[in-house]
């Protein structure tokens, strides 16, 4: 058995540019004989190029920067107080954190058995039928794309106001901040503000992971 698995693997196409073209193309992940992610990636027919440059403690740390947990409560904090108040601020979270911990379980556990760069475009064609599979990836492909900017200028512009903000703590006159900016003084900062972080991201990759380290003791030290 181990020696078909082996002589199917080798079948497999090498070249990313064939894409995956039918799931029955390629061999079945026998449970307990791939158990690496770069094992798994060549029993789909690619072959790992990116680095994996970060550990177990690294990889939590970047989830959690991404999430942006006290910028994200700072900015929403006032609807469930305004709302329902407190009741609804506790129970609320503790709800909605069961659904995201189900959602989170899930996809890491599809993520594991297809673990390509594509992600979830990816895995939606390997799991959805034959019949309308390709439409599905598309779909989901270019959903994920136009989330992930929308979030990312979202972020951007909350990063950019928040700055204007702590600029203006200091104040010229009682109530009047020493920076009171423009809309186009605004968008110029927000501009500045999004080329610098795809800067860090594109040329200083290898210093992510100790960046995500270092944000990660700012925010506990800034919210304890």
């Amino acid at each position: 058995m181990t020696n078909e698995v082996d002589t199917d693997q080798q079948r497999a196409p090498k070249d990313k540019s064939f894409g995956p073209i039918d799931i029955e193309d390629y061999p079945n992940i026998e449970e307990g004989k791939q158990t690496s992610a770069n094992g798994i990636l060549e029993a789909l027919g690619y072959e790992p190029e990116l680095v994996r440059n970060r550990s177990t403690l690294q990889v939590a740390f970047m989830s959690f920067v991404l999430a942006a947990i006290p910028y994200g409560l700072a900015t929403t904090f006032t609807y469930p107080l305004v709302g329902g108040g407190p009741v609804n601020i506790i129970w609320g979270w503790l709800a909605v954190s069961l659904i995201i911990l189900c959602v989170a379980v899930s996809l890491g556990e599809i993520t594991s058995v297809y673990p390509t760069a594509g992600g979830v475009y990816y895995q939606t064609f390997m799991l959805s039928p034959p019949s309308y599979r390709r439409i599905a990836s598309w779909i989901c492909g270019w959903s994920y794309v136009v989330g992930n900017i929308t979030i990312t200028l979202a972020v951007n512009l909350g990063s950019t106001l928040f700055l204007i903000s702590c600029i203006n703590v200091f104040e010229s006159s009682p109530g009047v901040g020493i920076f009171e900016a423009e809309t186009y003084q605004v968008f110029l900062i927000f501009l500045a503000v999004t080329l610098l972080a795809n800067v860090i991201c594109a040329y200083g990759n290898k210093w992510l992971p100790y960046l995500d380290v270092c944000l990660i003791f700012l925010l506990v030290t800034v919210h304890c």
